[in-house]
């Protein structure tokens, strides 16, 4: 495999639809319920670690691991075994690991950047809910594809321009892929209950990652969904 680090062309796209089948229909509020009843120690231990790091507030989301790096959760491929088949499209073999979130109500989101790869992939699960927007960093250094997760939350308001850029709301669910590295990114207030915004965080494992066909899918879905996909 190449340097999965190696975006080329797509190392500016901070956010885009993904040229995949659509996403399996899944009862959100039976999701929720598998999520409240999932053993969350490790999630929790590296949420408490993130917290002392960053001094955020109150985290505004509940995760949970579907994949720990190892094996999937056994009630999850159980009773969602659509949503692990799905996963399986995206171009990569191995999982560092498969994250739940919903978003908890009422609760301000920091904004911030995720520990992917250059860019992340992620899947709605709902439709509607509240709306991602993205902040363009300041400065970035486009040979330089390091996560920019490691930034404090205090920081992010000096490093990143105010003017937010919204992603499309879901009138459905769909796959997307999201930037870490040349913008940061936040959500709205969730004025619903938490099965109203349920993200699946997908983190492949970086040597398992087939780059042609990454940079094959990009390229697919920047050209299908060019009205819709935002550039730095």
């Amino acid at each position: 495999m190449q340097d999965t680090y190696s975006l080329g062309d797509y190392a500016g796209l901070i956010f885009t639809k993904l040229d995949l089948p659509p996403v399996p229909d899944v009862d959100a509020d039976k999701v929720l319920e598998w999520m409240n009843s999932a053993d969350r120690k490790l999630m929790h231990a590296q949420i408490d670690h993130f917290h002392k790091t960053f001094k955020t507030g109150k985290y505004p989301w509940r995760p949970v691991w579907a994949h720990d790096g190892k094996e999937w959760d056994t009630k999850f491929a159980t009773q969602f075994p659509e949503l692990v088949q799905y996963i399986k499209l995206f171009p990569a073999t191995a999982w560092r690991r498969v994250c739940l979130l919903a978003q908890l109500p009422n609760e301000t989101v920091f904004r911030h950047t995720d520990p992917d790869l250059g860019l992340g992939w992620r899947v709605y699960l709902t439709s509607g809910g509240p709306k991602m927007y993205f902040s363009k960093f300041k400065e970035w250094h486009k040979d330089n594809a390091d996560s920019q997760s490691g930034i404090p939350t205090s920081e992010m308001l000096t490093r990143t321009e105010p003017e937010r850029i919204y992603a499309p709301l879901p009138a459905s669910p769909y796959p997307y892929a999201l930037t870490s590295i040349c913008a940061a990114h936040s959500v709205e207030e969730n004025t619903n209950s938490a099965s109203a915004r349920i993200v699946i965080l997908i983190m492949p494992e970086q040597s398992s990652i087939d780059v042609a066909a990454h940079h094959d899918l990009l390229r697919r879905s920047t050209e299908k969904y060019a009205d819709e996909s935002i550039w730095y």
